[in-house]
């Protein structure tokens, strides 16, 4: 891959970026955050795919769908994570679970060294086939999550 296609691949990652937030507000706003958590990850679920896809073929298009979709689940879980959490809030508490989120979190910070560490004593296809198992069971785990608008949170 070229260098001069880190501005490109940049750019297509903010444009799925940009374009999927039309989708997420609609389904957020309409389905539910629950469903926009769950299209995300099954979004994240196809970038391992690709990634493989495009480590095998050295395609330029397969970079760029794959950075498109990489923005997509960006803002899919930004947007469905934190409405999801201020619906579950009760709206008192609502600063008390957004910090405590972003603590519970920290360990997430640590998953790219994690990943580092696989590539380096094994591959980027274990690292990418380890990411679907993890992404499959965020999914199973998405299953259970109620639904905030069907209760009387407040």
């Amino acid at each position: 891959m070229e260098l001069n296609m880190v501005g490109i691949l940049l750019s297509a990652q903010m444009f799925g970026s940009v374009l999927s937030n039309i989708l997420w507000a609609h389904l957020s706003d309409f389905v539910g955050n629950k469903r926009v958590i769950q299209f995300s990850t099954l979004i994240d679920f196809i970038i391992p795919f690709i990634a493989l896809i495009s480590e095998l073929t050295q395609n330029s298009l397969s970079y760029i769908i794959l950075f498109v979709l990489i923005g997509f689940f960006i803002s899919g879980r930004k947007i469905g994570k934190n409405n999801y959490l201020l619906d579950i809030a009760p709206s008192k508490e609502r600063p008390k679970f957004i910090s405590l989120t972003g603590t519970l979190l920290f360990p997430v910070s640590l998953f790219p060294l994690l990943g580092g560490i696989i590539i380096h004593y094994f591959s980027y296809q274990i690292l990418f086939f380890a990411t679907i198992i993890v992404v499959i069971l965020g999914f199973i785990l998405s299953l259970s999550l109620s639904e905030p608008r069907n209760t009387n949170i407040v």
